[in-house]
C-alpha cells in the first residue's frame, strides 16, 4: 500500500507539472483519444458508435466517468486520470513480477525505480494516452502467469491472468499479440509441469485462451456491424495504414527503411528503445536479461516473464510490414512514434531487478544509475516522448523560447468566443483542437455522425450555420477537399482566415450572430487574414 501511494503520489506531481507547463495536451492522438470518449456522452449523435473502429474501445471507456466535466475534457486531466492509474498498477505488477522471480523485495523496489524514475514514463502517464494502460493489463497478466506457473494448482491465477490479457486486446492491438504468446506460454508451461496428462498442454491453452483472445472476434464483430467491413479497423481511411501512408506523403518521403527489411526493424525500434530508457538503464537492462537466460534457461517457473516483450514484438512487425515507422532524432532530424520504444521498458526493469539479486550492492548501483540517467535525461533535455510531443509529427510545437505553444488555439479561443449557435461543419480528424474550444461538443457535425455528415458535405446550407476547415495539414481536412472551390459556399460568409484556417457563417445567419456577439457600440471587426 505504501508503494502504491508513493507511485500515485509521483503520478500526480507529475500531471500537476506538466498541466502548470500546458503540456498535458500536445499530441494530437491525445485530443482524438478525449473527443471520442466526449463524443459517446455529448456529441451530436451520443452513444456507443461514438468509439468508432480504429482505435480499441477500453481507454475511451476508461475515461467515461471524467470526460463529462468541462474542465477536465478540455485540460485533458479526464484522461491523465486514466494513465496514472495505468502507472500506478504497472509500477505495481513490475514489483511483484521481479520479487516473484527473485524472493528479494528490496530486488523488487529496484525494478520498480528503474521504471518509474524514468522520465519518459512519467510524461506519458500523465497525458491521455493509451501506453500505460495497456502496460497495467500486459504487467498483470505477466505477473499472475508467473504466479500460476509457481503455483500451478492455484488455477484462480491463471483465470486472472486471462482477463488482464482479454482487457490488453481491448486496449491496444499489441495486447492481441500478447494474449497469443500467454496462450502459447501456458501451453509451454503446462508441458513442462506435465500438467493435465497428455491433453494438459491443449486443455490448460485453449481454456485460457477462449478468454484471453476473446476480445479480438468482438472487435472483429463490432466493425462489421458498425462499418460493414469486418478489417476496417486495418484497411480503414482512418486506420494506422492509412494515417501513415498520408505522413509520408506530407513527408514527401518513399517507403521508410524497416519497411520489408527486418534487420532495419528490429534495429530501428532498438535504438527507439535506446533513446527512450536511456543508455544506462539500457545496459543494466540487457545485462540482467542476459544473466536471467543463463541461469535460468527459460524453466517454467520463470519463463513468463518474456511476454514482456510481445509489445516490442508488434512494434517490429508493424513496421516490417509498412503499417507503422519510426523516425528517430539522430537519423531523421525529426520524431514519430519513438515512444513506442517505452513499450520494452517493464521487461528491461525486470531483467534489472534480477541482476540486482547478486549482492546489495548491485542493488544500491542499479538504483544509483536509475536516477542518474533520469537525471540526465532532464538536464540534457533529451525526454524523447516530449520533445515527439512538442516538435514531432504527431505534435504540437516550441516557440523560439522552447515554450510549448498550440498554433491552432488563436483561432480556436476566437472561434470559442464567438461561437452563439447552430451546427458547426467541421472535419474532427484534420481539427481536433477546435473541440475543446467553449463551444459545445453536440455542436458539432463531424464524419462521427453518420449519413448527417456525407449529405452535409453535399449541402451544407441544408443541414449547418457555420463550416469550419483548413487548407493543409499533416492529414488532409475533407471539408477543405470538397467545399473549398464549390459554389455551395455561396450561402455562406467568410468571417475568419487565419494561417490557412478558414470559418464561415451561413448568409441568413450572420445578421443574427453579429447581434448576438458584438455590442452596438463595438466595431464588427473585418476578416483578419494573415
Amino acid at each position: 500500500m505504501a508503494l502504491a501511494l508513493t507511485l500515485a503520489a509521483a503520478g500526480i506531481a507529475a500531471v500537476a507539472y506538466f498541466y502548470v507547463n500546458d503540456s498535458i495536451l500536445i499530441y494530437n492522438d491525445a485530443f482524438g483519444h478525449l473527443k471520442i470518449s466526449r463524443f459517446v456522452v455529448r456529441g451530436l449523435q451520443p452513444g456507443a458508435s461514438q468509439l468508432g473502429g480504429v482505435w480499441l474501445p477500453l481507454p475511451h471507456i476508461l475515461t467515461l466517468p471524467f470526460i463529462w466535466n468541462d474542465w477536465a475534457f478540455q485540460t485533458g486531466i479526464a484522461g491523465s486520470a486514466v494513465s496514472v492509474a495505468g502507472f500506478v498498477a504497472t509500477g505495481m505488477f513490475i514489483y511483484f513480477t521481479t520479487v516473484q522471480i527473485t524472493r528479494q523485495q528490496f530486488a523488487g523496489l529496484t525494478a520498480l525505480i528503474v521504471f518509474a524514475s524514468n522520465p519518459n514514463v512519467l510524461y506519458m502517464q500523465s497525458v491521455p494516452m493509451t501506453e500505460l494502460p495497456l502496460l497495467a493489463f500486459i504487467t498483470g497478466g505477466t505477473f499472475f502467469i508467473v504466479k500460476w506457473a509457481q503455483k500451478p494448482d492455484h488455477l484462480g491465477y491463471l483465470m486472472l491472468a486471462a482477463t488482464m490479457a482479454f482487457l490488453a486486446t481491448l486496449t491496444r492491438y499489441e495486447g492481441w499479440a500478447f494474449a497469443l504468446a500467454a496462450m502459447m506460454m501456458v501451453g509451454y508451461i503446462a508441458g513442462r509441469q506435465r500438467l493435465g496428462g497428455a491433453g494438459g498442454v491443449q486443455a490448460h491453452a485453449v481454456t485460457f485462451g477462449l478468454f484471453a483472445l476473446y476480445g479480438i472476434p468482438l472487435w472483429v464483430a463490432w466493425n462489421a456491424i458498425l462499418f460493414g467491413d469486418p478489417l476496417f479497423f486495418q484497411s480503414g481511411e482512418f486506420s494506422a495504414l492509412a494515417i501513415n501512408k498520408e505522413i509520408q506523403n506530407f513527408l514527401g518521403a518513399g517507403p521508410p527503411a524497416s519497411d520489408g527489411n527486418i534487420i532495419a526493424a528490429v534495429s530501428d525500434y532498438l535504438r527507439a528503445v535506446y533513446w527512450n530508457t536511456g543508455p544506462l538503464v539500457t545496459v543494466v537492462g540487457y545485462v540482467g536479461l542476459a544473466l536471467w537466460l543463463f541461469r535460468e534457461k527459460l524453466s517454467p517457473a520463470q519463463a513468463g516473464i518474456l511476454l514482456l516483450a510481445a509489445p516490442a514484438l508488434t512494434q517490429v512487425i508493424a513496421m516490417y510490414s509498412g503499417d507503422s515507422f519510426l523516425l528517430l532524432p539522430d537519423r531523421d532530424d525529426q520524431l514519430h512514434n519513438i515512444r513506442y520504444g517505452l513499450l520494452l521498458l517493464p521487461l528491461l526493469a525486470v531483467a534489472a531487478g534480477y541482476l540486482s539479486k547478486v549482492n546489495d550492492m548491485a542493488k544500491v548501483a542499479i538504483i544509483g544509475l536509475a536516477l542518474a540517467q533520469c537525471v540526465i535525461m532532464v538536464a540534457g533535455a533529451d525526454v524523447v516522448t516530449y520533445i515527439d510531443a512538442t516538435r514531432g509529427l504527431g505534435g504540437g510545437s516550441v516557440d523560439s523560447r522552447g515554450t510549448v505553444v498550440d498554433q491552432q488555439q488563436p483561432v480556436t479561443d476566437w472561434f470559442g468566443d464567438n461561437y452563439d449557435s447552430g451546427l458547426i461543419l467541421i472535419d474532427s480528424s484534420a481539427n481536433n483542437n477546435v473541440l475543446f474550444s467553449d463551444a459545445p461538443t453536440s455542436s458539432f457535425l463531424h464524419e462521427g455522425v453518420y449519413r448527417t455528415w456525407d449529405a452535409a458535405l453535399e449541402d451544407p446550407a441544408t443541414y449547418v450555420d457555420w463550416i469550419y476547415m483548413q487548407r493543409s495539414g499533416v492529414l488532409p481536412d475533407r471539408v477543405w477537399d470538397k467545399l473549398h472551390d464549390s459554389e455551395k459556399l455561396a450561402d455562406f460568409i467568410k468571417v475568419r482566415e487565419v494561417g490557412g484556417i478558414l470559418i464561415y457563417v451561413k448568409r441568413n445567419h450572420y445578421d443574427a450572430w453579429i447581434a448576438s456577439t458584438y455590442q452596438e457600440s463595438e466595431t464588427i471587426p473585418a476578416i483578419r487574414t494573415r
